[in-house]
């Protein structure tokens, strides 16, 4: 969720402030991640077509899938305040 969606989650639920963490980019050995599958085990560099039956390239050929995705633990805590609008 990016900064503007929590501002904007804030005025929808009339919020003027909330504890947010900024994701940490992580690398867990042998694991991956995939915006379709979820996280699995996996011992290579790259996803391919010999195993996975969503394996998508992004440039259309070969190479890294348009579906891997990355590891994401909970980072720094930030509170995050905003002036509620008047009516």
């Amino acid at each position: 969720m990016s900064m503007e969606e929590v501002k904007a989650y804030m005025i929808e639920n009339e919020l003027s402030e909330m504890t947010v963490f900024k994701a940490k980019k992580i690398k867990v050995e042998g694991m991956r991640f995939c915006k379709i599958d979820g996280m699995f085990e996996h011992f290579s560099d790259a996803c391919g077509r010999n195993w996975c039956n969503n394996y998508d390239p992004r440039n259309g050929k070969s190479g890294c899938c348009k579906h891997f995705g990355s590891l994401y633990e909970l980072g720094e805590e930030i509170t995050v305040k905003i002036k509620q609008q008047q009516n």
